[in-house]
């Protein structure tokens, strides 16, 4: 990832298919969207890329990011922390390239991302993703002992 060129970009729609996929194992997915995270983040990557092809990756991640999410606020609860975390951090560079914009169902990503918010458990390192990908979008962060399901308990 070094290097930039533009036939790195014929590697983002491989990376999300086995980043979603429930066949791939758990850490392969988790570094699938690790990967995805620095094509977001690469500012040289980024100013490769044509707008039309950026747009479908940003339109397709979203979807996935969507799928995943709702899956685990049904119920889900097998996801590992540090792919939650990566998901959240997707989320917030979704919003850092503009996805906002371009993105056909950023509305309904917004409230799905509100209502993960009832879902997130106590572990620190996903409390503080969530607020970093939450905080841009105007959703109410999680702050300090505020837990959600520790409210749900007493």
């Amino acid at each position: 990832m070094k290097i930039n060129w533009s036939g790195s970009w014929s590697f983002v729609d491989d990376l999300i298919e086995y980043g979603f996929s429930p066949k791939t194992r758990s850490f392969r997915r988790t570094q699938a969207l690790s990967l995805l995270n620095v094509f977001l983040r690469n500012q040289s990557l980024q100013e490769l890329a044509e707008t039309t092809v950026k747009i479908k990756m940003l339109n397709n991640l979203s979807n996935k990011v969507m799928d995943e999410i709702t899956n685990y606020t049904k119920g889900n609860k097998d996801v590992k922390t540090k792919f939650l975390c990566e998901l959240l951090s997707i989320v917030h560079g979704l919003y850092l390239v503009g996805a906002s914009e371009n993105v056909t169902n950023w509305k309904e990503l917004v409230v799905l991302l509100t209502a993960l918010r009832e879902h997130i458990p106590k572990n620190r390192d996903l409390k503080k993703a969530y607020n970093k990908a939450c905080a841009p979008l105007k959703i109410k962060v999680i702050q300090g002992t505020d837990n959600p399901q520790r409210a749900e308990i007493r």
